[in-house]
């Protein structure tokens, strides 16, 4: 049987998902869709490649692990309470124009984690070769009067969380629970009490680790966290004011952190807060990425994660924004992408994501030098799987 000639694709730099060093002056080696070698391209012996992208970054494609596609980022609060009553097939263009974002900036997977509706459940199952695959949550649950009407439905009287699970269930591959609130704007570090009981949360875990689901918990505050982290929880999201203790059981448990930085960053910024407010928001982001360090340093695997579609954080550029913010919490420009690709994926039970011999030629070519990323990843010039460029993505007029 002959083998499939191998193509050479000379690159400026690479950056693999792995964490590993940003490489320089590379050549790929690639047959069948899959990297094959990786070399110095100055140990090249006269060959010449057949796609030169020496000028260019490649990296992986890209997953934003938390995001809410039915809402538009919008700033206005009129618009923003109109949309919450949009019909179904506002709602729908609007996941659409979200996804069409997304693409843009590299993202080809997001994790939908909140869709009262379940649009975005019904999206992902209807295009499932669509160029930016979701994986949803569908409703999550909240405790009635609570927080998290927008994102989920509640358990009715006298009905436990577990038994509204399995009434309401609709198949997602990720249950969504609310177990805190929203992060105080008017007293710094305020947490409210936990919404649902450990009991509950322990018998909803469980029935949905039966399911074959995974468990995103959203969780401020240590209490919340402690409450979701001994259920057995599978992601904490958001987590601010946690604390070390549960950051370390975190790291001991292996449970993924989504810490979602830009959406208290675009808060901060956000005119339609009073400046004693917009003060509170930057420092719940200071006090955030200085618990996104220690967790670092205690050996929490953390994902990128933006929140995506809230006030002021827009799909696709928040994720850059995240990046960077992981950055200024002392991660490495290497470490920040492989948070949001080879880590993202193993959380999602995703293969790939990831630029080494034996995986798929699935990567990005971005129009910058390492030392422009992420401000510049927006400058996308071609996003190529198994080895050939996606003709479904047409890189933006800028």
């Amino acid at each position: 049987m002959s083998q499939t000639p191998q193509r050479l694709i000379r690159v400026g730099w690479l950056i693999d998902g792995l964490g590993g060093a940003i490489r320089r002056d590379v050549t790929l080696g690639v047959a069948d869709g899959k990297i094959v070698s990786i070399t110095e391209t100055a140990d090249q012996r006269g060959d010449e490649p057949h796609l030169d992208l020496s000028r260019a970054t490649i990296l992986p494609h890209l997953i934003d692990s938390h995001i809410h596609l039915w809402l538009s980022a919008s700033t206005d609060p009129e618009y923003r309470a109109r949309q919450c009553q949009a019909t179904p097939e506002a709602i729908t263009a609007q996941i659409k124009q979200n996804l069409g974002y997304l693409l843009a900036h590299g993202v080809v997977v997001a994790r939908d984690l909140g869709d009262r509706h379940g649009l975005a459940l019904a999206e992902s199952r209807r295009f499932t070769d669509a160029p930016t695959r979701i994986i949803a949550s569908g409703p999550g649950w909240h405790q009635n009067g609570r927080y998290g009407t927008l994102f989920a439905h509640a358990p009715e009287t006298g009905e436990t969380l577990v038994v509204a699970c399995r009434r309401g269930d609709d198949g997602a591959p990720w249950l969504k629970i609310f177990q805190s609130g929203a992060n105080s704007l008017k007293i710094f570090g305020q947490a409210a009490k936990p919404q649902f009981s450990a009991e509950e949360m322990r018998a909803a875990t469980a029935w949905a680790h039966s399911q074959g689901k995974k468990v995103a918990v959203h969780a401020n505050g240590a209490e919340a966290a402690h409450s979701a982290l001994t259920a057995g929880c599978d992601s904490i999201e958001h987590g601010y004011f946690i604390g070390e203790e549960n950051l370390r059981e975190m790291a001991r448990r292996g449970v993924v952190w989504a810490p979602t930085l830009v959406p208290m960053r675009a808060l901060a910024d956000y005119p339609g807060l009073s400046p004693a407010e917009r003060a509170i928001a930057a420092k719940n982001l200071a006090h955030q990425i200085e618990q996104v360090r220690l967790g670092r340093k205690l050996g929490v695997q953390i994902v990128c994660g933006t929140d995506a579609g809230c006030t002021g954080v827009i799909c696709g550029d928040a994720l850059r924004e995240e990046l960077a913010l992981l950055m200024k919490a002392g991660f490495s420009l290497a470490e920040a992408v492989k948070s949001a690709t080879s880590d993202a994926a193993s959380l999602l039970g995703l293969p790939g994501f990831s630029l080494a011999p034996g995986q798929p030629a699935d990567f990005l070519v971005v129009r910058a030098s390492p030392a422009q990323l992420p401000r510049k990843l927006f400058f996308i010039d071609a996003i190529y799987r198994n080895g050939e460029a996606d003709r479904r993505f047409h890189a933006p007029i800028r």
